[in-house]
């Protein structure tokens, strides 16, 4: 029998209270096949969310399948503290109000590109409505755009371990 399969990854901490630091759902392209009716990308948006408020994580991401392999990213991934502040802004995103701080709650209002909801624990941020491919150039563009906005780099500089 065929099915679908999603990964979901928890990472929890124990200073203090254990709690989920990080969560991550990730997704393979075949899952989003509209004439197979799999998975739409509003019940990926709505099971995110769900994953969100249901483990209540500092922050959470949605990531499609394959991992990514970029040498910014595998680079950028050992040089920061991954618990403070994201690698780069994916699709879907959550992000607790201690990471809305690190970020600027006042870049949010002023975003240049997608949109955020806000929860009682944090921020979504959703990127763009269609699926993120990091081999598409508009989509890395508009990643760009909101590292930019973000200045994330200038977060991961002081954020390095």
């Amino acid at each position: 029998m065929e099915g679908v399969d999603l990964q979901i990854i928890l990472y929890i901490g124990h200073r203090g209270p254990p709690s989920i630091r990080y969560s991550g759902l990730d997704f393979d392209e075949k899952h989003l096949d509209s004439a197979g009716g799999i998975l739409s990308n509003d019940k990926l948006r709505s099971l995110f969310r769900s994953l969100v408020l249901s483990l209540e994580p500092d922050y959470a991401v949605l990531r499609r399948l394959p991992p990514i392999t970029e040498d910014w990213y595998e680079l950028t991934r050992v040089s920061i503290d991954t618990t403070k502040v994201p690698i780069a802004i994916e699709w879907m995103n959550f992000f607790s109000w201690d990471w809305v701080r690190r970020l600027g709650e006042k870049k949010f209002r002023r975003l240049p590109e997608g949109e955020f909801e806000r929860l009682h624990t944090g921020y979504l941020y959703f990127l763009q409505d269609e699926p993120f491919s990091y081999t598409n150039p508009e989509h890395s563009a508009r990643q760009q755009l909101i590292h930019g906005h973000f200045k994330l780099e200038t977060i991961h500089k002081k954020h390095a371990v």
